[in-house]
């Protein structure tokens, strides 16, 4: 299993990020509990991904941050 690990500090989570950070194959991502933001389209076409662990920090999630992501089962939201 492949998870990526989003590390500490990261405010804002970006398509550019995602783009050149996540590495091939990730099918979970957990999501530190400094981001604030992911923007719009971040997760575009990620079609691995079958999970996300989001902080309930996240004040804003673009609109189709998760277009594409057609393996996506599970959001998550912790505190």
């Amino acid at each position: 299993m492949r998870i990526w690990e989003i590390p500490q500090g990261i405010t804002e989570i970006t398509r550019e990020y995602v783009k050149y950070k996540i590495p091939n194959k990730t099918i979970a991502v957990i999501v530190p509990n400094s981001v604030r933001r992911i923007d719009n389209l971040a997760f575009r076409d990620c079609t691995n991904l079958a999970s996300i662990v989001i902080p309930g920090g996240v004040e804003t999630i673009g609109s189709s941050a998760f277009e594409g992501c057609q393996s996506l089962e599970s959001v998550m939201m912790y505190e």
